[in-house]
């Protein structure tokens, strides 16, 4: 069948993900470990499965077939966990599986350009932990998820003039997600009798698109687009008040400005785009009660807004060497939010983890005989962290350069690569008013190695 390909795929991971929470001020891991050691590693492994069908019907029709499967085991465990004499721990572990399948036709003659689908979900996730506290005290928590999810998609974009394209699109998203959490908070016992009753949820979406674009010449586009976006509710068992908790969806409304383009002879291909969000009905997690250690709920707290601009510019300065850059600003406020368990009004203030600007650069280079060496660096102002004992805390600035080099020859590719090149110290997370002041340290400086070939 010399319409039809087909593609199969593979990948195994497994990782090391550790929270790396230091003492705010030391910057030592064990900053928790008096009179109870609580530090913890992790690690994940994930198998993924995908394979892709395409068939040709004609020169203007294309059918396409994406299958997916994905299982992931996550475990968690204090590094005196099992350790005779020692009561004091945790342990745990999340098993995740989802099933995708999506089919779609790709249509493209004359003046029309065409595709439309539908695309089916199954996730299962099951986990259990268990924390032992002071010689005295035991928190367990289960969690059994079921979560289904149907759409169909399309999108259709018209030359109703010369280089001029209207664009018209949408997603009928129907989920249903079922969800028992249960807890048991109390004396050391083997054998805990957890208690939560099940919740569950269905949700039925709709989102548009319109867009309208206009091209210039064979290599430059200047676009025009408006889409709404949503993200899904859920539902949960409060483990302190004991009661059932949900949260609804969370929805947006984007208009975007873009252009694409090459320029110089078609050396500089540039990339940029101005937009704006508004979000309503949006989610964030908070602390309800910063007393209780991991206690957080997300709950529809906020409305709020979002605008910014990226360029991206990538130069082919000689045969040899390309350069690339990036510079990005982003301008967050919340407009209205409005939760109890907050003391510190929050209206006014930028979302966590939203850094203002973020500038990055970077080349590589070339040899003919097939060795390259290549460079890259980004700059991060300044943000919010996620919520902490008290509301929000500044993230100081950071810069990170990461280096590359290695060798290519036919289907062989090997690199060798450093990042954090300086070994630059930073937070990505910081509490100082919980009891215990801490942070989550970002990533040291790292060397590996990797090895790629295509047969």
């Amino acid at each position: 069948m010399p319409d039809t390909r087909a593609l199969l795929t593979y990948a195994y991971s497994k990782d090391r993900p550790n929270d790396a929470l230091v003492g705010l001020y030391s910057g030592r891991g064990d900053f928790n470990n008096s009179p109870v050691t609580y530090t913890e590693y992790r690690w994940t492994e994930a198998h993924n499965i995908g394979l892709e069908v395409t068939h040709d019907i004609s020169d203007t029709l294309r059918f396409t077939s994406m299958t997916g499967y994905q299982f992931g085991i996550n475990n968690r465990r204090s590094i005196d966990y099992g350790t005779e004499g020692v009561v004091n721990g945790i342990t745990g572990e999340d098993d995740n599986s989802i099933f995708t399948q999506e089919l779609r036709l790709n249509y493209e003659a004359d003046r029309w350009k065409w595709v439309a689908g539908v695309y089916g979900s199954r996730e299962v996730w099951d986990g259990e932990t268990d924390i032992v506290a002071f010689d005295a005290y035991q928190q367990s928590d289960s969690q059994h998820r079921r979560t289904s999810n149907l759409a169909v998609f399309g999108e259709a974009s018209y030359e109703f003039a010369p280089t001029w394209f209207a664009t018209l699109g949408g997603r009928l998203d129907y989920l249903k997600d079922k969800d028992h959490q249960q807890n048991y908070f109390g004396g050391i016992d083997s054998s805990p009798i957890l208690t939560g009753d099940p919740t569950s949820l269905s949700e039925l979406n709709f989102v548009p698109k319109v867009g309208l674009s206009k091209e210039f010449g064979e290599n430059q586009t200047v676009g025009l687009t408006y889409t709404q976006g949503f993200r899904s509710g859920g539902s949960y068992f409060d483990r302190v008040t004991g009661s059932l908790g949900t949260y609804d969806p969370e929805y947006s409304q984007n208009i975007e400005l873009s252009y694409k383009g090459t320029l110089l002879d078609e050396r500089l291909t540039l990339n940029a785009n101005v937009f704006y969000t508004k979000y309503d009905d949006q989610q964030v997690e908070i602390r309800p009660d910063p007393t209780i250690p991991g206690y957080r709920i997300t709950s529809n707290a906020a409305t709020s807004r979002a605008w910014g601009f990226e360029i991206e510019p990538t130069f082919a300065v000689t045969e040899q060497f390309t350069a690339f850059a990036s510079i990005g600003y982003l301008n967050t406020k919340f407009l209205d939010f409005n939760h109890a368990a907050l003391t510190v009004p929050q209206d006014g203030k930028a979302f966590p983890e939203a850094p203002e600007w973020s500038w990055g650069f970077g080349g590589r280079y070339e040899f003919e005989n097939g060795i390259f060496v290549g460079a890259d660096a980004k700059y991060t102002t300044s943000y919010n962290s996620r919520f902490g004992t008290k509301g929000m805390y500044k993230i100081d600035p950071r810069f990170i350069l990461n280096a590359q080099t290695g060798f290519k020859k036919d289907n062989w590719e090997i690199t060798a690569f450093a990042e954090n090149l300086t070994d630059e110290k930073y937070f990505t997370i910081v509490d100082p008013d919980y009891s215990l002041p801490f942070g989550q340290a970002g990533k040291r400086r790292s060397f590996g190695l990797n090895i790629r070939t295509k047969f």
